[in-house]
């Protein structure tokens, strides 16, 4: 089920819209950690991989939200999907 929108695009366009968010997403979030933090070693590695993961979270915590049907609070689905990575995906400890 989707958001109560009649469909205009396919299933597989949306998918690949989405990769090209993400993309976009993990470029701002990975220049912003280059940029905010510039004293960390080995920055060039730990920007991109969070940046690519933060990304991640976020793209993962809209489409959760589209596939329950656009119910529930997308804030709140956004913050446990970015606490999921912050804790170092922790339940899987």
């Amino acid at each position: 089920q989707t958001c109560a929108l009649p469909i205009l695009i396919s299933a597989e366009r949306i998918a690949a819209h989405l990769r090209v968010v993400q993309s976009s997403f993990a470029a701002v979030l990975t220049d912003f950690i280059r940029t905010r933090y510039s004293d960390v070693p080995n920055l060039d590695l730990v920007a991109e991989v969070a940046g690519a993961a933060l990304a991640a979270a976020l793209v993962v915590a809209v489409q959760k939200w589209g596939e329950d049907g656009c119910t529930g609070a997308l804030g709140e689905i956004v913050y446990a999907s970015v606490d999921l990575v912050r804790s170092g995906l922790g339940p899987l400890a």
